[in-house]
């Protein structure tokens, strides 16, 4: 009987998520807590609640009230709460892609959302403060991305319980306390409220998601403080940020960002770009297609930081073309004379744009290129966006979690299409070769938070 239930649930569709929550439950039993921002947040605010704190970051620093709110209530409840609670919003964060992404073989795509989840930098995010940085990061990332699963049943025609919407709703109102994904939530709301329009099938609750989003939207961009924290964070971070010119603040966002994922090797990158040679490789068989598709991957490879040593000893003439960026981009007044000062900007430019061509040539002109590009293009601008803020390295590669989140997505789209085609032996590799990588990664972050 027992041997029975444990089959069953071996080969239940979400049992990789059962095997994503004891691995993050491990991870967050061990992990240092408090450190960075948890100390200020746990030195700073007084009791449960303390709402002289929250007026006082409300005017001098933070539209994040919610946010902040709930990050004093588990400083000062016992941790163990919040290092079992944060595995379960993982879990969350999992079932919310496998619900709006997955449509074929759920269970072997769950694996596969699993072993990306797990190579998602979790612990170098965390690591100005597991507690802070999760409230303000993943937290809304998994909210968002849950109320996004009525929005889905609303656009298929879906039956909807009372307690989804009420659900939906506190979801939304507490990941649109993050300006980024008020900022992506609001767009998605329009964006589905028109074609909602078009097809005269427009919802109630597409209506007041777009009003919450908007609503949020208007309070961050009257919050005194955020005005306050820009001049303060210039001062502190970057004194020449006021100076900057609009082209030098978007060459220094773009380069910067493009540069994490090429210069300095990222897992889910390099997953994301293997997926989009093979698929496109696997639809077409001409050298032209394999070369545009490959062209990202060679970069990445033959720049990134694992590699780079080995390109330095074969290629000394190469390795000048690597990963110096300064805090003001590739171009400098020190360099703009100097032709090779161009090189890494434009196979950066390049790359990236034969990224959104191979997406397009996988899924052609169907809806779901516009879901992986505009889900891409969406991500990529939530890092851009810092090009308008002091902190832009500051910050580090917490900064990066909607757009990882973003490649995290458009791989499992790629997977899934691989999954649709008459062998799935590709997609099996993959998958298994992430399960490796993944299982590497988990132990490594084990032995860095211990």
């Amino acid at each position: 009987m027992l041997k029975t239930k444990l089959k069953a649930l071996f080969q239940n569709e979400y049992f990789p998520l059962l095997v994503l929550g004891l691995g993050m439950l491990s991870l967050h039993l061990v992990a240092p807590i408090p450190m960075g921002d948890d100390i200020f947040f746990a030195d700073n605010i007084n009791g449960i609640f303390d709402g002289e704190f929250l007026k006082a970051r409300y005017l001098g620093w933070s539209s994040r009230l919610i946010i902040e709110a709930f990050i004093g209530l588990f400083l000062h409840l016992p941790l163990i709460l919040w290092r079992v609670l944060n595995p379960l919003i993982i879990i969350l964060l999992g079932l919310a892609l496998s619900n709006l992404f997955v449509t074929r073989d759920k269970r072997l795509s769950n694996w596969f959302i699993v072993f990306l989840l797990f190579l998602y930098p979790f612990g170098e995010i965390f690591y100005g403060g597991w507690i802070t940085i999760s409230l303000n990061y993943i937290w809304p990332l998994t909210f968002g991305l849950s109320a996004l699963v009525v929005l889905k049943k609303i656009i298929q025609g879906e039956n909807i319980k009372v307690f989804e919407y009420i659900l939906s709703g506190i979801l939304l109102l507490f990941a649109a306390n993050q300006e980024i994904m008020s900022v992506i939530l609001l767009l998605i709301y329009l964006a589905a409220g028109g074609y909602l329009i078009h097809k005269k099938k427009l919802h109630w609750f597409v209506v007041v998601s777009f009003a919450i989003c908007l609503l949020s939207l208007l309070f961050i961009f009257t919050t005194p403080g955020n005005s306050v924290r820009a001049l303060t964070e210039a001062r502190k971070f970057f004194v020449d940020f006021p100076y900057l010119s609009l082209i030098e603040r978007l060459e220094i966002g773009l380069s910067s960002t493009l540069a994490q994922y090429y210069f300095n090797f990222n897992f889910l990158f390099f997953i994301f770009t293997l997926l989009l040679f093979l698929a496109v490789s696997h639809k077409h068989d001409g050298v032209f297609y394999k070369a545009y598709s490959l062209f990202p991957l060679f970069i990445l490879l033959l720049f990134g930081n694992s590699i780079h040593s080995i390109v330095d000893r074969l290629f000394p003439y190469l390795a000048p073309i690597g990963p110096d960026i300064s805090k003001y981009g590739f171009i400098t007044l020190g360099n703009f004379t100097q032709i090779q000062s161009y090189i890494p900007l434009i196979l950066l430019y390049i790359s990236i744009l034969l990224v959104f061509g191979s997406l397009y040539i996988v899924f052609e002109n169907t809806w779901l290129s516009v879901l992986s590009i505009g889900t891409l293009l969406l991500g990529l601008l939530s890092r851009m966006v810092m090009a308008f803020s002091p902190t832009i390295f500051a910050s580090g590669l917490r900064t990066h979690f909607l757009l990882l989140a973003a490649t995290l997505i458009c791989s499992v789209l790629i997977f899934e299409k691989l999954l649709a085609s008459p062998s799935t032996k590709v997609a099996k590799n993959v998958l298994l070769f992430s399960g490796f990588a993944a299982f590497g990664m988990y132990l490594n972050q084990i032995m860095v938070s211990t």
